[in-house]
């Protein structure tokens, strides 16, 4: 997702480990960059827009931003993708145990 700063890539070259590019790889998967760059992808294809767009009301969407913070978390959890799917179908008719778990799932 994002360029590496000079000094990311001054310590990656420097470093002498050998499992030095196994831990950049977990720490760039570890960044919640990592999430905002993949959820990119989710939200074209389901549509995602903060607006109707091009229209004289062009309503907005003001709580829209919920899913997109979703669809982040979901990627930087590494969610099982079949749970994601399934929550993407169900949405807010799946049963939760408490509304903490909802709220730290769904919103």
């Amino acid at each position: 997702g994002l360029p590496p700063t000079p000094r990311e890539v001054t310590d990656f070259l420097q470093d002498q480990d050998p499992r030095a590019y196994e831990k950049l790889v977990d720490r760039l998967l570890n960044s919640p960059h990592y999430g905002e760059r993949w959820a990119r992808h989710w939200l074209d294809t389901a549509g995602y827009a903060e607006s109707d767009g091009y229209t004289e009301a062009d309503a907005q969407r003001p709580y829209i931003y919920k899913y997109r913070d979703y669809v982040i978390r979901a990627f930087n959890a590494d969610k099982p993708l079949d749970r994601f799917i399934h929550e993407q179908i169900a949405g807010d008719l799946l049963p939760y145990h408490n509304n903490q778990q909802r709220h730290a799932t769904v919103d």
